[in-house]
């Protein structure tokens, strides 16, 4: 029993840190998408609600919330399974 036990706590630990990476990005691609507004305001370059722009706004940011919700959903699966070992 305690190897499954060790695996488990593995795959948590492993899908914890995949969390932390995808949450680390998700901010780090929400600042760089801000850093590129303002300048793109600043500079009257193109306006904001272009074609290009909406793609850039909407679809990626939905491809970032879609993979957080799969990571976030794994964790939860695997905490009941751990749970439900444990009760076993």
């Amino acid at each position: 029993m305690p190897m499954i036990e060790n695996a488990n706590l593995r795959d948590e630990k492993r899908i914890v840190r995949a969390f932390v990476a995808k949450l680390i990005g998700f901010v780090l691609f929400w600042s760089m998408l801000f850093f590129v507004y303002s300048n793109v305001q600043s500079a009257k370059l193109e306006p904001i609600w272009s074609f290009g722009s909406l793609f850039f706004f909407v679809s990626i940011p939905l491809l970032a919330v879609g993979s957080l919700y799969v990571v976030i959903r794994r964790y939860v699966l695997v905490r009941r399974v751990v749970q439900n070992e444990g009760e076993l």
